[in-house]
């Protein structure tokens, strides 16, 4: 005993459409109900129609996504030739390092002012790393690195002075509270 095996929306829609190349969706789609065809959405009616050549259909790999594909392509054969040093960035380097001015610079490259400062700025060494970190309580601070005596005698009197610093808050902390208490 053979099972009949169930038809696709896909399979039904284009027998219907090879049967009648004119029928409209909502034909097509009251048939498949009454077959039992749950899923015929109307994009599997377009595709029927496409793959029977009844409407024209675009080229594939010619739309968004290829275009996409094509424009990341060329920016990266684009850095690859600024990795040469055909760049503007590089050639405004150039300039900086044989000693020109900004504004004949960006003359010469075809680039604005603005961005042969912007190229300066970035190319010369970093300033470091900035602001120190706050010491928190209870860390002393770094000695300079003297040699002998002095050195030492220098970060015993810092540390004294950090000392009595923190013994007058906690005098005047203790004056509080008892002024509160009393």
């Amino acid at each position: 005993m053979t099972v009949k095996k169930k038809m696709s929306g896909l399979e039904f829609a284009m027998a219907e459409l090879k049967k009648n190349k004119k029928a409209a969706y909502a034909d097509i789609k009251g048939k498949a109900d009454k077959k039992g065809i749950k899923k015929l959405p109307p994009v599997v009616f377009g595709r029927a129609k496409a793959l029977l050549g009844l409407v024209p259909v675009a080229a594939r790999g010619k739309g968004k996504a290829a275009r996409a594909k094509k424009r990341v392509a060329s920016k990266a054969r684009a850095k690859g030739a600024a990795k040469a040093g055909a760049s503007k960035s590089d050639q405004i380097r150039k300039m900086l390092r044989a000693g020109l001015k900004a504004s004949e610079i960006a003359k010469k490259v075809g680039s604005s002012p603005a961005y042969v400062y912007v190229v300066k700025s970035k190319s010369q060494a970093k300033r470091g790393p900035g602001r120190p970190k706050k010491r928190g309580p209870g860390r002393p601070r770094k000695i300079a690195s003297a040699s002998g005596l002095d050195a030492l005698l220098s970060g015993i009197k810092v540390i004294e002075r950090e000392r009595d610093a923190y013994r007058r808050t906690l005098e005047n902390l203790r004056d509080g509270i008892n002024k509160i208490l009393s």
